[in-house]
């Protein structure tokens, strides 16, 4: 599937902040069989965000992952320039207004945030490209986004590296519609705040079974830091590959207890 990757942020461009994004979506869908034609860093501007997306369409992109500039400030326009790319109305996802609500409410229950109150820069967050479909963030706050233009796949993801690692996984078995067989994700979290110590049982896991990859990434906030294990294959069917992340899992927990 003919691939391109848009990273979108100043930050990148100004040599602050290294484009991690690029390199880790890159690198995890050309194991999983992708073809990334390109990659381009662009700034938080509407006609260059608009611009790269237009001509990855002229190029016949089967799919493009745009990753940054979905927060709440006046900076994150990205899906404002996917809109217009697009040509597409935005509007306020129900579903996705009622899920940041509740994400906001349970932050201030935590002691994250001042006040689980929804403004307007909140509710930013929840105003989506036509046609698009959200995808839940339990790393963070801003939801992925994924839609369809012609034959072509835009799955949109947040900057924050943690955010935007997971929303893929999520998203992968979208991106794998018109590929043989199914890639299908589980997931685990473990009370394990040190990656460092999970490596050498991912290497039992996938000796064991190798048909399965294991990636692992923090999950949470403050002192609080959970690890996130995903485990994805991909089968001939959803069950087989069902089957086989359970029995990969489980081998994962016994070795953690």
């Amino acid at each position: 599937m003919k691939t391109y990757v848009i990273a979108v942020g100043d930050e990148l461009l100004n040599g602050k902040i290294l484009d991690y994004n690029s390199h880790w979506i890159a690198k995890r869908l050309t194991g999983l069989g992708f073809e990334v034609s390109g990659i381009s860093v662009v700034p938080d501007s509407l006609e260059e965000i608009e611009g790269v997306i237009k001509r990855y369409l002229d190029k016949e992109a089967e799919l493009i992952v745009i990753t940054g500039g979905l927060g709440p400030t006046l900076g994150d326009i990205t899906l404002e320039a996917v809109s217009k790319a697009l040509e597409r109305g935005m509007s306020v996802e129900p579903r996705t207004l009622e899920t940041v609500r509740d994400k906001y409410r349970q932050l201030f229950e935590a002691g994250y945030v001042s006040s689980p109150e929804m403004t307007e820069d909140r509710k930013k967050m929840t105003v989506l490209p036509e046609d698009s479909t959200p995808i839940f963030n339990a790393v963070g706050v801003a939801p992925g986004i994924f839609l369809r233009h012609g034959s072509t796949r835009i799955l949109v993801l947040p900057g924050v590296p943690s955010e935007m690692m997971y929303l893929l996984e999520m998203a992968i078995p979208l991106l794998s519609e018109r590929t043989k067989g199914v890639v299908r994700t589980a997931e685990l979290v473990v009370d394990v705040g040190d990656e460092s110590a999970l490596a050498p049982l991912f290497r039992k896991v996938m000796e064991k079974f190798p048909q399965v990859s294991i990636k692992s990434y923090p999950s949470g906030f403050g002192n609080r830091v959970m690890m996130r294990i995903i485990a994805s294959t991909k089968a001939d069917d959803a069950k087989e590959g069902d089957k086989i992340l359970s029995e990969a899992l489980e081998h994962m927990k016994s070795l953690i207890r």
